[in-house]
Parts: structure tokens; C-alpha cells; sequence
């Protein structure tokens, strides 16, 4: 569903079945019309389009597939409906909501529905009869059937299912009653397009007959219960049908509700519920109509259907593999006819594809980018004079058609033709690749008409790449990337992403110690939750997790009053692989304290709450909390206010409530307890302490069990759950760098690309899970963590310009957006957040919108130990690989700093929810010659949070003169110099650690930290040389080859590099792989290109979209 202020939906995916490219094609027509929405409207922050879809999952064929594989139905939606999300993550598919049908929050709306059509008296009890049909699941009339000649079955007239007479009582619907208004709407508003699907949908509309709303649910189980009858389920495409209310929002308590749809995209098989049963619905609701309902054919094979039983169905998965994601995409938006059936030949995808993407496309781009031809690898300047003297015969015709591109391309994009639309595009590029041929520049001497020529192309390929962002993304991504520098290409959108946000709570009590078939609790505990880290990782998931401990007997950083509790981490963050370390090693039972989870759950929805209000704009589409215990520490002393607390939380945030642990015993007790109730709901005019006191609190397990079956959660034994969250499939995750600035003084701001190392304790841990899971022995350097979320990167770095000993992943803690414009500057302690003024912005450049390295102070390297702090979190930071300016300064920089033996100290800054940490930045260079700093993350872990940290409006605990000048001493209450040999892990460790006891100098800055919150229109004090002693004593030569490097302005490129090679002697003046990275990326982008356009690659492979930034 696409909602142009705006709605816009494909419908719901069947999960009958794997996806096929029949699935894809629905969800690609819907992706590209999004984009295209967006790229045409402006920022995606703007709500110039949703775009919404999700799965099906209800009714009787679902029950029976399921049956037939040997599950229960649920686990049979989880893992296809998995598949359907895996999907949209592999082709770049990105709606703005994905909704399972057997989510809690549509279970909601279908029986809101259904009891306001009731309510308006729309639904009968009755009798019904028909020819039904699982497959199609609906009844059809007699004329609508036919008995094939030899068969005994009759079968449908429009889709060749197989029928069978039907007799049983349920309810219906009036659906005669509102045929008329239908028709009138049909034919009045232009609904339906392509308008070759009119007659259809009109014929539809004049079958008169009511609806039958309902099953027995004697034969069709899996399915909404009817409210207030639990003999009947709710008819699936009444279910099906209400995702599109459930998305909208349209009965919720939003602000604004996105209704009607401006285009809701369906397949032709479904066009009736569509066009006739959809609309009636509304009707009786009082409700606005769809705008428009997009109607496209089938994909063939062949020219035949697709089948399972003839075995010619075909998986995208394995067809990207020879074409890639973003070949297939292109292919079946270039190939797929909405207004008739397409068809799909392997053959001619490959040919599609090379003659458009590759020979007119890439062959282009390859010849007018060369160095031959643009010494200065810069865009062209356009020469009129030349022009009209020169290229007037080919040039005019052309220009003429780019001109006339955009209107007929957009023409064609908004009815959706985007087959049409890309043969438009294609044309024009063909006429391109004629006039540079029949010029041939690289015969010319006039470098104004190369110049004036040249531009012509780059325009061309501009226009062309902005065209194709909707349908290729990535590709038109990397394209433009190649032909425009960041200073001319306009700022890129950031798009939103969708990510599940997760609370885990770990019990960690003494009760986790009984030991379970040869081990503890507490082990399996720990197994559960590193398999779904290391799954995360593996999957490249954006989802974000923050891991909570209870029953521990020390609390190391307490967010809350209850000092069992532990948050191992305050903000969410993405999985990271030196997770699996901290589980492994750091997790540990309590010896005398039981874990209370009662206590848990309220502490998690509390901190869900103030989650979910700091990040409101995120595209969070589901709140999970997942409990791991086996139920043995509950108090026995349980207040019922806390179960309604913890039940009326979850359903108010929408969380979806999980747990894992229940002993087999206990587990079977539970199980048995929901089975019951579910069949016997809590009427939604009946209070909630009513349902409570049906049930005695006399047990962790009754507990557990009245939460669970009042929010529709889950429970599995750890015996269930471990095999499945075994159960993924692996990708390697893509290298990218997160863009940074190394700010030296005023001017100078350099581009950096930051990656963060992957520690061999950590991938150790990793590649015991992975290779467990896949078979597959993990190599340390394909071994990468996906950090970067929604940013523009800047030019690839791969992962062979890195020293091969060392392997690298991206650093991410990315924590939620604190500040809203510029109503508020400040960082953050804890939850608490400190106001800086102009004036510490000034000294510090503590800016809110700004990550980066701001360079304090150059020190010897000997005042250092660099080794036992590799722990607290080392990073890459390399020169984008393209930027020549940033590959000369940092080269530069880098070998002064080798030549003093220094290191530079910075603040470094993630972003505007992260406090100030101080880093060091070594310099190095790589086996490979890679000029580059290791970023080392100083052990300023002192967590605030746990101090009482004083209200603005209580001024009573004012800190003295001599507790401010702590603040000058920030870094040298590090104790960088000091460190001990553990023999034991064979690491250096600092003697004193923040985390283990209290560090009064660090509780000195603290107090600074409060002066600030107290007196904010007061500056810091600075830092004072004599009281930092000889950590940061400056180094004549080096601050002498530094101040070269500030003298200058890093605008004026050309000054700027002359500058730099004058006064900065160096062995290397630009990146050494730049020219081998060069080679690699042409001959990876543009296979065996040929002049003339004559010879075709050997496969369909055109980008490696894995080089691409999304």
C-alpha cells in the first residue's frame, strides 16, 4: 500500500509457500513507485510516501501446508514469513511496515472490525452454500465453476482450482446491498488500471450474493476466533483484507492516519476482493475509498504457469546468483507487462541485462570516464561556441530528446508502466552511445570539444542515473558516485530502516544453577543468547538489542533503584560480535541472590518507554522483550498489581513477549494453561482485574501464564528454543566504512573511513557459532560486522587495502536521536542530559550534529601503553580511497608522526547521544602501504549514572574550586601509565579499573559535570599543560609539521595540495592502492567492454552490488 501523503500497498504475501518471482515482481512494482515518490517529493522524513505490505497467514490452507510439513501452523508462518522478510532484505525492497497477519496488533483491528460491522447490524447468522476452494480460499457461484472433460472434480473457470460443495452454518456479510455503489465507483473514478482489467472488475461487482464471513471452526482451526462465539473463524480474507486498516492506523491513537491508500497493488488472481469484497467493507464502515487498485499479470516459465508439482517455479534467491539482485530487479521491471502475463526465459534475462545495463549503460560510462579522455577526472565543462561549430548535427537531436526525457518518463512512472519508462531511458542512451561514437573523441585535439562533448555524456548519464534510482537503486547509486564528486552531487536522502528494537532479560539468579540434562541453566541460558547475537551478526540484521541481567549480587552500573538489576549497556544497539566475549566470560550465576523476573519486566517496559520516546521518528517496526529464565526465583510473595502493571505495559507499547527457559516439567504445566484460555478470551467489555481473578497467583508458572496468554506471547523450553534459533542462513556481511572528520584546528577538516577490529577472542567465539550452524569454516578476513545505519558513506574501502594480519569490522553504537533541531546542546551522562554554552563550543567544538576527532594535544608515544587498551574498543581510520585531497594530508600527517614517534590524543564524538571519549590515534602503515591511524578508545568507562547526580533547581550540592580543576586533569585521571601483567589472560590490565571499584577522580569530574548542569551559562575551564604532566608534554617537530598542515585551507584544493607537497616531505603523495582500486573497480563494474559495443560479457553480472553504499 503506497500512501502519497501518501499511501501505497502491495497485498499480503500467502505464506502457502516459499516466495517465488511472481511475489517479488508485486513487491518491486510497489518499492519502485515508493522511490519514485520519494525521489520526486523530497526528504523521506516528510511522509511523502508509506509504503506498506506484510504476510498472510491464516485459514485453511496455511493449516493444512502446515500439516503436511509436520509442524503446528505458527512455526510454519515464523519460518516462511522469514523468508518473505529475507527477501525484501536481498533485492533492497524497503516498505515502511511489514505486518504478520498473526500479530497481536492486527488480531486487534480484525475484531474491532468485526464487532463495529455487528454493532451496525452488516453481519447475520446463516446458512451458506457453495463451491469453495482452499486454494483460492473463497466460495464460487455455479457459473463460475466447470467440470473438466474426464474429471470428476469441478474446478474454478478463473484460476482452474479445484472445487468442492459446501454446506455449513456461519455468518455473512450483505454484500448485494452495496454492488451498485461499486459499479458506479468502477466506472466513475477510473479506479482500476490498467483499464484492461475494467471488464473484469465490473463483472464481479454484478454476481449478487451475500459473503459468508466465517468457518466452522471444527474444520478450519488456525485462524481469529469470531468475538463472542469460538465455534467459527473469522473467513481469511476478512482477516487478509483489514491489514491495510491495521497499517494505516486508521483505529488507532495516531495523530494522523494514513487512509485512503492512493494505490493499493494487487496480482490479477486477487482482483475480485480487491474491486468488489475490499470496497464493500469500507462502505459499511463509512470509510473512503482506494484511490486507484493497480492490477499486473503473471510471471510465466516458459510460457507455462508455475507449478510445484511440474517443478517450474522459480526462486529469486538462486536466480540472483547468476544475475545478481539488482539484474533480477531491473529484469522483471523492464520485462514485466502489468496489463498482460510475462515471461520468464533465463536466456533472455541475461541478454536484457547485458545490452542495457552493461553495453549501453556501463559501455558509456566506462569510455567517457577514462583518463585518456579526462586527465583531471573532473565534470566536464561545456563550451557553447564548440558546440555549435562541432556537435551541432548529432548534438541538437539529442539534446532535444534529454529534454523531453523526464516529462514522458515520469508520465510513464506514475501509471506505472515502468517497462515503458526504462525503454524511454534506454533510448536515449543508445542515441548517446551513437553520438560519442560517431565523434570519436579520443581522435580529437580540441580539448574544448572533447570538453563540451564529454559533458553532453556525463549530463546523459546524470539524468540517467536520478532515472534509475527507483527501479536499480544501487546501481544508479554507484554510477553517480563515479561520475560526480561529493561537492557537485546533491546531498543524499536518508532513508529510514526497518529494525526490531529488543530488550533481553537474562536471569542470572542462584536458581539458574540447577543443573538440566548434564548442565546448568544458567550455560543454556547463556547458549540462547549467543545464538541470537551471532545469528544477528550473520544476518546482517539491523535490529538493536540492549542485554539486562537480574539476581546478580553486584550491580556494576545501576540505571535503576533495584540493585540486582543490571543494563549491561544503556542504549540499543545493533548486535556486535565482542558481544559473544562478554557473554562468554562475564556472565555468571549468583550465589546467594534468586532472580525476581516480575521485577525485570517492569524495568524493561519502563525502559522501553523512555526508548521509544527519545527515538519517536525511528522506523521501529516491533517492540520485543524476551525473558530467559526457568521461573525458579520468583518471590512467593507476589502483589497481582505488578502482573496488571506488567500486562496493561505490554499491551499499551504493543511489546511482543517471549520466553525462553521453562523446564520440560514446567513448560508442559504452562502450555497447557494457555491451550485453555485461549479458547476462552477476555470479552473486551470485561475488566481486566475481572480476568486476573480467574486465576489464583499461587505460582511463577500461573503467573507467567496469565501474562503470556493475555498478550499473545510465546514460550519455548530451552530444549525448543536452541534448535531453532540454530536454524538461519548465513550471508557475509558487506564491508563499509562510517564517515568521520579529523578536525586540526579551524579550517582543516579531513575525511576519514572508520572500521572497527575484530579482536581474535572475539572472532573465535564467532566462527565456533557460525561453523556449528553452516558447516563452513569462517577465514578471520570475511568476517565483518554491518555498522553503518541510513548514512551517506563516502567511497568504499575494501578489505584488501587493510593489513591482511589484522581483520576489520565497522564500529557501531548507534543510539537513539536526543535532540530535536537546536533547542537544546549538550552531551550526555547517563540519562541525564549536561548543556554546554557558546563558549564551550568554541574551546571544545562540542557540536550535536557533528561526529568527529577533534585533535587536543600530540604526546610521545612512550607515554602511552597502547596494548592493554585494546580492549576498550581499536579502530581503522583510512582516507576514502578516492579522495585524493584526504589520502595527501593524511599520508603526511601519518609519517611525521612515525618520524617523532607520536601519537595524536582527540576527542572523539560518535553522536549526539554518545559523551565525549578521549582516543588515541596511532599512527601506521599497513603492509600494503596504506597510510592510516589505529583509533584506541581510552578506558574512560566510568559510569555516572549510579551517582546522585543533583536537579537544576537544587543548587545545594555546588561543588568547591578544587572539584572544577578535576576537570582539567580529564585525561590523567585515566592513569594511562599505569598497568600490570595478568599472567593469567597474558594481557596488560590497568591497575586501577573503573568498572570494578570507585575512581575518585573520576568522580572529581563528575562533580565538574554537575557545576556544568548547575551554573550551564559558566565555561569550562581548560586544560592546563602542568596539570596533565608529561601525558601530553608537546613535541617541538612534530606541532612544528602539524602547524604546516593547519596553516592551510582545506577548501582551496589546488593551493591545498601544492602547499602539502612543498612543506610536507613525504615517500608516498597520494594512496599507492588508489590506482590498483581503480583497475579493480572497472574491471569488476564494466566485464570485457568492447569499444563497439559488439562483444557481450560471458554472464549477466554487471555491478557487484555488495561495492554499493545503500
Amino acid at each position: 500500500m503506497v500512501h502519497s501523503g501518501i499511501p501505497l500497498s502491495c497485498f499480503q504475501m500467502c505464506l502457502s509457500d516459499a516466495p517465488h518471482i511472481g511475489h517479488l515482481y508485486t513487491a518491486l512494482l510497489a518499492d519502485s513507485l515508493n522511490r519514485w515518490k520519494l525521489l520526486k517529493g523530497g526528504t523521506v522524513d516528510s511522509n511523502d510516501s508509506l509504503f506498506t505490505t506484510g504476510t498472510d497467514e491464516h485459514g485453511l490452507k496455511i493449516q493444512r501446508t502446515a500439516i503436511a510439513a509436520g509442524c503446528d501452523p505458527q512455526s510454519y508462518c515464523d519460518n516462511i514469513s522469514i523468508k518473505f522478510k529475507d527477501l525484501f532484505r536481498t533485492f533492497g525492497i524497503q516498505p515502511n511496515d511489514f505486518i504478520r497477519t498473526t500479530e497481536a496488533r492486527h488480531k486487534e483491528v480484525v475484531k474491532h472490525v468485526w464487532m463495529e460491522l455487528d454493532k451496525r447490524g452488516q453481519i447475520q447468522r446463516g446458512r451458506h452454500e457453495g463451491w469453495y476452494s482452499t486454494t483460492d480460499e473463497c466460495f464460487y457461484a455455479n457459473n463460475e465453476v466447470e467440470k473438466l472433460n474426464g474429471q470428476a472434480f469441478m474446478v474454478s473457470r478463473t484460476t482452474g482450482s479445484v472445487v468442492e460443495w459446501v454446506q455449513e452454518e456461519n455468518y455473512v456479510f450483505p454484500l448485494s446491498k452495496y454492488l451498485g455503489t461499486i459499479r458506479n465507483w468502477l466506472s466513475s473514478c477510473d479506479v482500476i488500471r490498467p483499464k484492461v482489467y475494467f471488464p473484469e472488475a465490473l463483472q464481479q461487482a454484478s454476481i449478487e450474493g451475500n459473503l459468508s464471513l466465517s468457518r466452522d471452526r471444527k474444520r478450519v482451526s488456525w485462524g481469529i476466533t469470531v468475538p463472542n462465539d469460538e465455534s467459527q473463524t473469522i473467513y481469511v480474507w476478512f482477516d487478509a483484507l483489514m491489514n491495510y486498516l491495521t497499517l494505516s492506523g486508521v483505529f488507532s491513537n495516531r495523530k494522523r492516519s494514513s487512509w485512503p491508500p492512493t494505490c493499493q497493488i494487487v496480482g490479477k488472481d486477487i482482483l475480485k476482493f480487491h474491486a468488489v469484497i475490499w470496497p464493500a467493507f469500507l462502505l459499511a464502515l463509512d470509510l473512503p475509498l482506494p484511490k486507484r487498485i493497480f492490477v499486473h499479470g503473471h510471471w510465466l516459465v516458459n510460457g507455462a504457469k508455475m507449478s510445484k508439482s511440474v517443478g517450474n517455479v522459480v526462486d529469486p534467491f538462486f536466480v540472483a546468483k547468476s544475475l545478481s539482485e539488482e539484474g533480477l530487479r531491473y529484469f522483471l521491471l523492464r520485462q514485466g507487462t502489468p496489463q498482460s502475463d510475462a515471461n520468464f526465459i533465463m536466456s533472455k534475462a541475461v541478454n536484457v541485462i547485458n545490452t542495457d545495463l552493461v553495453n549501453n549503460v556501463g559501455n558509456l560510462l566506462q569510455r567517457s570516464t577514462v583518463k585518456k579522455l579526462n586527465p583531471s577526472q573532473t565534470y566536464p565543462i561545456f563550451y557553447s561556441d564548440s558546440f555549435h561549430s562541432s556537435l551541432r548535427e548529432l548534438g541538437e537531436p539529442l539534446i532535444k530528446s534529454i529534454n523531453c526525457l523526464t516529462e514522458v518518463y515520469e508520465k510513464q512512472f506514475d501509471e506505472l508502466m515502468i517497462y515503458k519508462a526504462l525503454e524511454l531511458l534506454m533510448e536515449v542512451m543508445r542515441q548517446t552511445n551513437g553520438f560519442f561514437q560517431f565523434y570519436e573523441p579520443w581522435r580529437e585535439i580540441d580539448d574544448r570539444k572533447v570538453s563540451s562533448l564529454l559533458y553532453i555524456c556525463y549530463e546523459v548519464l546524470r539524468i540517467c542515473g536520478i532515472l534509475l534510482q527507483p527501479a536499480v537503486p544501487y546501481y544508479a547509486d554507484h554510477l553517480l558516485n563515479i561520475i560526480m564528486s561529493d561537492d557537485d552531487r546533491p546531498k543524499k536522502r536518508a532513508k529510514k530502516t526497518s529494525h526490531e528494537c529488543t530488550v533481553i532479560l537474562v536471569d542470572v539468579g542462584a536458581n539458574m544453577n540447577r543443573e538440566e540434562i548434564a548442565t546448568t541453566d544458567m550455560e543454556l541460558a547463556k547458549d540462547a543468547v549467543e545464538w541470537i547475537i551471532t545469528r544477528k551478526i550473520f544476518t546482517e540484521s539491523t535490529d538493536e538489542f540492549t542485554l539486562v541481567l537480574f539476581g546478580s549480587e553486584v550491580t556494576q552500573n545501576p540505571v535503576t533503584d533495584d540493585e540486582n538489576i543490571f543494563f549491561c549497556d544503556e542504549e540499543m544497539q545493533q548486535a556486535k560480535i565482542d558481544w559473544l566475549r562478554f557473554i562468554a566470560k562475564e556472565i555468571k550465576p549468583s550465589k546467594s541472590v534468586n532472580g525476581d523476573f516480575l521485577a525485570a519486566l517492569i524495568i524493561a517496559l519502563d525502559y522501553m518507554r523512555n526508548y521509544l520516546g527519545s527515538c519517536s521518528e525511528r522506523n521501529i517496526t516491533a517492540r520485543n522483550i524476551l525473558l530467559i529464565t526457568n521461573l525458579g526465583g520468583l518471590d512467593e510473595n507476589v502483589d497481582k498489581e505488578c502482573v496488571e502493571a506488567v500486562v496493561n505495559g505490554m499491551k499499551a507499547l504493543g511489546i511482543n513477549f517471549s520466553v525462553i527457559g521453562p523446564s520440560v516439567g514446567k513448560l508442559s504445566k504452562v502450555k497447557e494453561e494457555i491451550i485453555s484460555s485461549e479458547e476462552s478470551a477476555i470479552n473486551s467489555k470485561q475488566k481486566l482485574s475481572n480476568a486476573m481473578g480467574s486465576f489464583k497467583m499461587e505460582s511463577a508458572e500461573c503467573i507467567i501464564t496469565n501474562i503470556l496468554k493475555e498478550i499473545d506471547g510465546v514460550v519455548y523450553s530451552f530444549a525448543e528454543a536452541l534448535p531453532l534459533l540454530q536454524r538461519f542462513v548465513p550471508r557475509k556481511v558487506n564491508l563499509r566504512g562510517q564517515k568521520f572528520y579529523l578536525e586540526l584546528g579551524i579550517d582543516l577538516k579531513i575525511p576519514l573511513q572508520m572500521y572497527k577490529k575484530i579482536q581474535m577472542t572475539d572472532f573465535k567465539l564467532a566462527a565456533e557459532k557460525y561453523s556449528s550452524a553452516t558447516g563452513i569454516q569462517l577465514k578471520r578476513k570475511t568476517v565483518y560486522e554491518k555498522n553503518v545505519k541510513n548514512e551517506e558513506v563516502g567511497d568504499d574501502v575494501i578489505a584488501g587495502d587493510v593489513d591482511s594480519g589484522s581483520s576489520n569490522n565497522l564500529s557501531q553504537e548507534y543510539g537513539p536521536k536526543i535532540f530535536e533541531g537546536e533547542t537544546v546542546k549538550g552531551y550526555k551522562f547517563g540519562t541525564t542530559i549536561v548543556p554546554y554554552n557558546d563558549e564551550d563550543q568554541k574551546e571544545y567544538g562540542w557540536k550535536q550534529e557533528n561526529r568527529c576527532l577533534k585533535l587536543i594535544q600530540f604526546t610521545k608515544r612512550s607515554q602511552i601503553l597502547e596494548y592493554y587498551l585494546m580492549d576498550g574498543g581499536a579502530y581503522y581510520f583510512i582516507p576514502p580511497a578516492l579522495d585524493k585531497n584526504a589520502c595527501i594530508v593524511i599520508s603526511a600527517l601519518v609519517n611525521a608522526m612515525i618520524g617523532e614517534d607520536s601519537v595524536a590524543l582527540t576527542r572523539y564524538v560518535y553522536n549526539a547521544a554518545s559523551q565525549p571519549r578521549i582516543m588515541g590515534l596511532f599512527p601506521k602503515r599497513s603492509k600494503k602501504g596504506i597510510d592510516m591511524f589505529v583509533g584506541i578508545q581510552l578506558p574512560f568507562y566510568e559510569d555516572f549514572r549510579g551517582l546522585d547526580f543533583p536537579q537544576l533547581d537544587n543548587p545545594s550540592t555546588e561543588p568547591k574550586s578544587d572539584h572544577l580543576d578535576a576537570m582539567v586533569a580529564f585525561v590523567k585521571a585515566m592513569d594511562l601509565t599505569k598497568a600490570h601483567f595478568n599472567s593469567e589472560t597474558g594481557q596488560f590490565e590497568e591497575s586501577l579499573r573503573p568498572r570494578d571499584v570507585p575512581n575518585p577522580k573520576l568522580q572529581n569530574v563528575c562533580k565538574a559535570m554537575k557545576f556544568r548542569a548547575l551554573h550551564p551559562n559558566t565555561p569550562l575551564p581548560i586544560f592546563e599543560d602542568k596539570l596533565l604532566g608529561g601525558l601530553l608534554e608537546p613535541n617541538a617537530l612534530l606541532l612544528k609539521s602539524a602547524k604546516l598542515v593547519l596553516n592551510f585551507s582545506y577548501v582551496d584544493k589546488t593551493e591545498s595540495l601544492n602547499y602539502l607537497k612543498a612543506n610536507l616531505p613525504t615517500t608516498k603523495i597520494e594512496s599507492p592502492s588508489k590506482k590498483q582500486r581503480t583497475k579493480e573497480m572497472k574491471e569488476e563494474i564494466l566485464p570485457r567492454m568492447s569499444a563497439d559495443n559488439s562483444v557481450l560479457p560471458e554472464s549477466g553480472k554487471f555491478i557487484k552490488t555488495d561495492e554499493v553504499d545503500a
